[in-house]
């Protein structure tokens, strides 16, 4: 030990080089009594706890910050499913260090196995025996060396002997150090009588040669990007959202991870499935949920082995002990999850751990929907739960503005037959005359026999008015007054067509005091694909939040549920999408929308990502490849995605004055709670993101 008085501090080079000179702390003494310490960096790091150096989040993980929003924008992770022997301690520690080597090299941040993975959970009293938890520390400490350079944070939970009590417990490990610990808090059942509650306070122990923090109230933050902050809850700890989770939330945390033993029980398992779907959505975060299951006891029950991830209530992930691999793997959208969870500022009553592992990786495991808007389970109820939702907010419009009857321009065409079924739907709900609602079929230069005949068709089996206005004549008249020539099939060819309609409609629902209801979708909105005036203008928009391919499953699923409709409704949902506005060829539709603007599945794709999750274009590019993996090429991709851009902005002075709609997606471009854009944006700096 090294005592100087503070009169030596004069000689500050001096003092410098010893301190970097001397192994240890040098200290200061003021009139006789200790006062100072000094030390080198050096020595301050190596003597410096892991929690301490990252309590100050802001001088220290910000430091370290990097951002990618490319592929480096998610964390990938892997989820374990080891073949363990129950008890047998040393064949379970090399299984763990296969599978931590065979994920390192996979490329991924992180690896979660299941509780209790190095002894098997089912030991039941053997965990009373000092021989098991003696291979556990030997067994541990090898496992732990075994991560040394390897970029890879790794969280193993084990039996762990701490303050002469044996608890269940999470440990942190990266590059051969021990980060952390979370002890599981509450137990129950005969599986874990053997294990005691662990309800103290967070401090430091020691273990092997490292000081890691064990507690309940700890967060790991990457270095590398301090946006990636995991929180950890063993068990059915996850039950007690009141302390753990929501302490940890507050913290910041967007990442939680919860090992777990869940009992091969469908209908807990759907229970708890629905229980980490629903805090996912809510808190807009991840929860991952890994429970032990093959190699397990099975003396009186199959525990799961339920590989459960869920992101911002969507589910990436969903494999049990029958259909898992030894390892699956998935990725973690760091941006999607940042956005969605309100940023905090960090909590003086969290234990913030900062960790190294870079998220890197060259190819993404997770899958995405190429049909976000469309739904996997229980389909049929929602989607008439969607129908039934537009209705009551036509119900409410027709009361408050005295309406008695109600006006839809059906085509025959997708968007009218959907709001014409809502509109039989209202009608239903609020115990209105089916023959108030008047469906008007308004044929010009393009409308072709089919799309005639099944606008007829369907209002017959709905049992609404059915009328025929030919606006031909009237077209042409107008074309004279402007001195249009009627063979220049231009913009004013065709949007004097619309607009007609529109006032058609418009003129003859005053005429009969009612409603003229409109029909145009989101993906036209979008697109802008709609008469500035004409099919852009209504009196109420049941259709203003649904994009095409919705409105083609919903109109599907009406057919399905209204089996008399079945027929003429596939029919129109299998006739080309058209606006009928040019001339026919051969007695055909000769205007095929995407040819024009791309395909809709594709224009959904991209309003979905950039509506709903607000992805750069360069982010939806590459996911579009993904999800659409055989089908669109990335030329083909960012074509369609430049031109859909190209029209988003150019259209926003469509949006600005949109009729009344209900939202009932999570899109909406409305300009009083969806959309507030200019109408005069430029889109050249954003395309760049494609080049």
């Amino acid at each position: 030990m090294k005592i100087k008085p503070i009169k030596d501090l004069r000689n500050t080079n001096e003092i410098s080089n010893e301190c970097h000179e001397y192994d240890g702390p040098i200290f200061i003494t003021k009139n006789g009594y200790e006062d100072l310490v000094l030390m080198s960096n050096e020595y301050f790091d190596k003597i410096l706890p892991t929690s301490i150096k990252t309590k100050d989040v802001g001088q220290y993980i910000n430091t370290y910050c990097k951002k990618d929003c490319g592929i480096n924008s998610f964390l990938k992770v892997a989820l374990a499913n080891p073949n363990l022997k129950v008890c047998d301690v040393d064949y379970n520690k090399e299984i763990i260090k296969n599978i931590i080597f065979e994920a390192a090299n996979h490329g991924a941040s992180l690896i979660i196995f299941p509780e209790l993975s190095l002894t098997s959970y089912t030991c039941r009293d053997i965990f009373f025996q000092k021989s098991l938890i003696n291979r556990v520390e030997s067994s541990l400490k090898e496992i732990v060396e075994f991560t040394a350079n390897k970029s890879i944070l790794v969280l193993l939970t084990t039996p762990l002997f701490i303050d002469n009590n044996l608890i269940d417990a999470v440990v942190a490990i990266e590059n051969g150090t021990i980060l952390s610990i979370v002890p599981k808090k509450h137990y129950k059942g005969i599986d874990e009588r053997a294990f005691s509650n662990y309800v103290k306070p967070t401090k430091q122990i020691e273990l092997y040669n490292d000081k890691p923090l064990i507690g309940n109230d700890i967060i790991l933050v990457s270095n590398y990007d301090k946006r990636i902050k995991i929180g950890i809850i063993l068990g059915n700890d996850i039950n007690d959202i009141c302390s753990s989770y929501c302490n940890l939330i507050k913290g910041g945390a967007n990442i939680i991870i919860n090992p777990a033993a869940d009992k091969m029980i469908v209908e807990d398992i759907e229970n708890k499935k629905s229980f980490i779907k629903g805090l996912s959505s809510s808190s807009s975060i991840a929860i991952i949920t890994q429970s032990a299951g093959k190699g397990e006891s099975t003396t009186d029950y199959v525990l799961s082995g339920l590989n459960l991830v869920c992101e911002c209530g969507q589910t990436l992930l969903d494999k049990d002990i029958i259909s898992s691999k030894e390892i699956e793997y998935t990725e973690i959208d760091i941006e999607l999850v940042s956005n969605k969870c309100v940023e905090k500022d960090f909590s003086n009553e969290i234990n913030y751990i900062g960790f190294d592992t870079k998220p890197e990786f060259n190819e993404l495991d997770r899958k995405y929907s190429a049909f976000p808007f469309l739904f996997d389970k229980e389909a049929k109820e929602r989607y008439m739960s969607i129908i039934k939702t537009q209705a009551l907010g036509l119900i409410k419009r027709l009361d408050a503005s005295y309406s008695q009857k109600l006006v839809v321009a059906l085509s025959g065409g997708l968007d009218s037959t959907l709001a014409l079924l809502v509109a039989v739907e209202a009608f239903k709900m609020s115990n209105r005359n089916l023959k108030d609602i008047i469906a008007i079929t308004i044929p010009c230069f393009g409308t072709s026999t089919r799309t005639h005949d099944n606008a007829l068709t369907l209002a017959n089996i709905l049992g609404v008015t059915f009328k025929e206005i030919n606006i031909k004549e009237s077209v042409l008249k107008h074309f004279e007054d402007i001195e249009h020539d009627p063979n220049n099939f231009n913009a004013t060819y065709e949007n004097a067509q619309a607009r007609e309609r529109t006032q058609v409609a418009m003129d003859y629902a005053n005429d009969v005091g009612g409603l003229m209801l409109g029909t145009g979708d989101l993906s036209e909105l979008c697109l802008g694909w709609a008469t500035y005036s004409g099919d852009h203008m209504s009196m109420y928009g049941v259709n203003a939040s649904i994009p095409k391919t919705l409105v083609q499953a919903l109109t599907k699923t009406y057919g399905i549920v209204f089996p008399e409709t079945k027929d003429v409704l596939e029919d129109i949902i299998g006739t080309p999408i058209s606006p009928e506005l040019l001339p026919l060829k051969d007695g055909e539709i000769a205007q095929k929308t995407e040819e024009k603007v791309g395909p809709y599945e594709l224009i959904d794709f991209f309003i979905y990502h950039l509506l709903v999750n607000h992805f750069s274009l360069e982010k939806i590019s590459k996911i579009a490849l993904k999800a659409f993996e055989n089908k669109y090429d990335k030329e083909t991709i960012n074509h369609w995605l430049a031109s859909f851009i190209k029209r988003f902005h150019a259209s926003q002075f469509k949006r600005s004055c949109l009729p009344d709609g209900p939202q009932v997606t999570k899109a909406s471009v409305s300009p009083r709670n969806g959309l507030y854009m200019p109408s005069d944006s430029s889109n050249s700096s954003i395309l760049k993101d494609l080049k």
